[in-house]
């Protein structure tokens, strides 16, 4: 739950819900929607080849033998808030549905997707 948006910022425990609720309200500060190394969004993740849709974090539990990193440098701020918020499968864990934009594992191994 995000309870005061004014103090919003994406972080590895934003979870793909809090980041659409943040980015529909009028109260973040755009910049805060962003990863760190904006204009580049860089993930890393896990996936069974050659299904691209469901990602994971390392440690998360799922699917997936295969790991690699992408990145994608966009051109400006809007086009990459609106892939975040749009792009679920692209950019969020299929499992605990936390951004792919830091290296670490899981922050919650013991979550348990609904």
């Amino acid at each position: 739950m995000v309870h005061n948006l004014a103090y919003f910022e994406l972080t590895p425990d934003t979870t793909y819900e809090q980041y659409v609720y943040a980015n529909e309200s009028i109260e973040v500060d755009i910049h805060n929607l962003l990863p760190p190394e904006f204009p580049e969004v860089r993930i890393w993740y896990r996936y069974n080849h050659p299904d691209f849709e469901q990602k994971f974090h390392r440690d998360c539990p799922g699917a997936g033998d295969w790991h690699t990193e992408t990145c994608h440098t966009f051109s400006n701020i809007f086009a990459a808030i609106d892939s975040l918020a749009n792009e679920e499968e692209t950019f969020w864990c299929h499992y605990c549905r936390r951004g792919l934009f830091s290296p670490n594992s899981c922050p919650d191994p013991l979550h348990v997707k609904n």
